[in-house]
Parts: C-alpha cells; sequence; structure tokens
C-alpha cells in the first residue's frame, strides 16, 4: 500500500513477487504456505490488470529444490511426524516458526 503510489508515479515501475510452485498447485501438509503463496499469487493478477498500462510485474518461482529454507521445513515436519510424545511435537513445531 505504501510502495504502489510511488511506482505509479515511476516511468518505469516494476512489481517483483516472489512465488513458489505451490501458489499454483497445493500440496498435503503445505497448508499456511501454499495459502499465501496463493493469494501471493492473486494479488500479482490483481495488479498487473488493473494497472497493466502502468506497472509491469515479473514473478520469481523459488526452487524449492535449493531453498534452504524448505530443507529445513520439510526437516522440521518430519520430526514433527516422527515425534511419539506431545512434548517433543510442540518443541519442533516451535522450531519450525523460527
Amino acid at each position: 500500500q505504501a510502495l504502489l503510489p510511488l511506482l505509479l508515479k515511476s516511468d518505469a515501475g516494476s512489481l517483483v513477487f516472489t512465488s513458489s510452485s505451490v501458489g499454483r498447485q497445493g500440496r498435503a501438509n503445505w497448508g499456511a504456505y501454499a495459502a499465501s503463496k496463493f493469494a501471493t499469487e492473486g494479488m500479482m493478477q490483481v495488479l498487473a490488470d488493473e494497472y497493466q498500462q502502468r506497472l509491469r510485474d515479473a514473478p520469481i518461482p523459488v526452487n524449492e529444490d535449493l531453498s534452504a529454507f524448505h530443507r529445513q521445513m520439510r526437516r522440521t515436519a518430519d520430526h514433527v511426524i516422527s515425534a511419539r510424545s506431545d512434548d517433543k511435537r510442540r518443541r519442533y513445531f516451535g522450531q519450525l516458526l523460527e
């Protein structure tokens, strides 16, 4: 909201979004992350349509296989799934949110 007026005043405004394949095709156990990427892709499409004469959009997909964030998320999810006690699940879930 703060940046859009400045971009519209610019002679060469561009919108650059970081996206993910789960923003186009959801996956099991990726609910919150997938929903955020669906929202990002939707917002990008709306802004591109509303301001098509004034702004360019450039979605940049993240390669999940190379992303350290995704590797850590998968490791933590594996620990949560395999944890037997509620205390362990709470501890690993906390790590995921860090």
